[in-house]
């Protein structure tokens, strides 16, 4: 009897074992190990997917951007070619007591030349005004010679900027050059256009990569 009481205490204070998984068969330790390693692979296959779709997004986001640039270039007006320039032509106005400007249209730029308090040449190569908290104008004196001023305002309302450039003689006449804006309306546009882009592209990408690919490995290995 004394000899089992003198086991039973061994066995309950005995220190535990450091593994706990030394308690394990090993039937069990195989299956806790294939265990880890699907939850391994689950979690590698889900944070590449999540990359993926984060390049994606990136990469339709950039698309965007390039086609909107692309849009508003192509939709430039020249008037030398005959094109008709954007709506609300808008030239730089400048107070003659404190040389602040303003935008006004080209009637109100012929009233001007016509007063004795405004002019129409700037005196500084930029000029900026806020308007709200979003809308902003600006004028940019581009050139400069003895017969001839090229000078170029900026309108901008936070959703869409107009750019309206022109040249105005030593006689105050103007002559309207360019017309050039950014419109929300492009991005619509934009967002059409690459998504038509990356369909195409998960159609015909990979086998196009492809043929590039044979046709680089096949230019190397003929060197």
């Amino acid at each position: 009897m004394m000899l089992k009481w003198i086991h039973f205490l061994h066995e309950s204070f005995s220190p535990l074992p450091t593994d706990p998984t030394s308690a394990l068969t090993p039937e069990s330790q195989n299956a806790m190990k294939k265990l880890l390693l699907a939850l391994i692979k689950i979690t590698l296959q889900v944070l590449l997917a999540l990359g993926k779709i984060a390049l994606k997004l990136f990469l339709f986001f950039v698309a965007v951007w390039v086609f909107m640039r692309i849009i508003s270039i192509m939709d430039t007006r020249h008037m030398e070619n005959g094109d008709k320039p954007h709506p609300g032509y808008m030239v730089a106005i400048f107070n003659v007591s404190d040389d602040s400007f303003s935008l006004g249209s080209l009637s109100q730029a012929a009233e001007c030349s016509s007063r004795g308090d405004c002019y129409l040449i700037p005196r500084q190569k930029h000029g900026e005004v806020e308007i709200g908290e979003y809308s902003n104008l600006a004028y940019d004196l581009l050139e400069k010679t003895e017969h001839r001023s090229l000078i170029q305002t900026t309108v901008s309302d936070g959703d869409n900027t107009y750019w309206y450039t022109y040249s105005i003689d030593n006689n105050n006449v103007i002559a309207p050059i360019k017309t050039k804006m950014m419109h929300y309306a492009y991005m619509m546009l934009a967002i059409g256009m690459a998504i038509v882009c990356f369909l195409l592209f998960d159609r015909f990408g990979p086998a196009l990569m492809a043929k590039l690919f044979g046709l680089l490995k096949r230019q190397i290995q003929s060197k």
